[in-house]
């Protein structure tokens, strides 16, 4: 049997495009979150760029599933506006799975 290889780190570079100027970026291969812009100035058009999209493209408004009131904007996939808002869906939740659990037919020998 072989021992298991070490894996190095590689300081290879990987080259890619500037999305506001088109020039050319290297960047050193490895973690993190992959460069898009190659300077400041890129960077400031670059961020104007995603302010007037989203400016332009507002996010929809969700209501609440209990009392329909707006939700707060601070998460996309919440559903209720409030803890009692939750805990009200959990209990009509159990109430109606009791209610058909009940109603179901039972196997009489």
């Amino acid at each position: 049997m072989t021992a298991p290889q070490k894996v190095q780190y590689s300081p290879t570079t990987t080259s890619d495009i500037c999305t506001i100027c088109g020039a050319q970026l290297t960047r050193r291969a490895g973690p993190g979150r992959p460069r898009v812009v190659c300077s400041r100035q890129c960077a400031e058009e670059n961020s104007r760029r995603r302010a007037s999209l989203w400016r332009s493209n507002p996010p929809k408004v969700r209501l609440c599933e209990v009392c329909a009131s707006e939700l707060p904007h601070s998460r996309g996939c919440s559903r209720f506006c409030s803890t009692s808002c939750r805990r009200t869906a959990v209990n009509v939740r159990r109430q109606t799975r009791r209610y058909a659990a009940s109603e179901m037919p039972r196997n009489a020998p």
